[in-house]
């Protein structure tokens, strides 16, 4: 709709414990008109607390990280979009990902193809958020230090949000 978009993946009968029945898991992402971030909220069948599961960012070739080492992680890079390179050219983007505390087991070294974490769920919920960048934008980020600022603002509002008091 005009205020927001929801999409919903659903994963019956997922093996992600060889000695447990499969299980169910629904990732709902949501995002807000006017809003650069992400809502990703998943969802188990049943109680997955002693299961620990990956998330992250891609690693841009050739990109930048910057992480707060508290659950924000970034990249910015420059790379072509698809394999094919005479029919695309090279975008530059700024990638993040936030996981709050109580969902962070570990930040993982960075490799070839991604900036990770190590998460883990509350009972049958894991929530974390998302952002992105293109330098294309005229209303975006066109440096790396640009995004990089942005993100430490944004990182602050998340762990700090507004309290409405009546």
């Amino acid at each position: 709709g005009p205020l927001r978009t929801i999409v919903e993946l659903v994963d019956r009968g997922w093996k992600a414990d060889s000695t447990k029945a499969p299980l169910n898991m629904t990732i709902r992402y949501t995002q807000y008109a006017g809003h650069r971030d992400t809502n990703v909220d998943v969802f188990f069948n049943r109680d997955v607390s002693d299961l620990k599961f990956s998330t992250g960012i891609i690693n841009v070739k050739g990109s930048e990280e910057f992480s707060n080492k508290q659950g924000l992680r970034a990249c910015w890079g420059t790379n072509y979009p698809s394999t094919d390179t005479i029919k695309w050219s090279r975008e530059t983007v700024g990638l993040a990902v936030y996981i709050p505390r109580q969902h962070s087991v570990s930040e993982e070294p960075a490799n070839k193809d991604n900036y990770a974490f190590v998460v883990k769920a509350d009972g049958t919920r894991l929530s974390y958020k998302v952002t992105y960048t293109s330098a294309n934008e005229t209303f975006g980020y066109h440096t790396a230090q640009e995004w990089f600022d942005y993100l430490k603002s944004w990182c602050k509002e998340l762990e700090q949000p507004i309290q409405v008091k009546y």
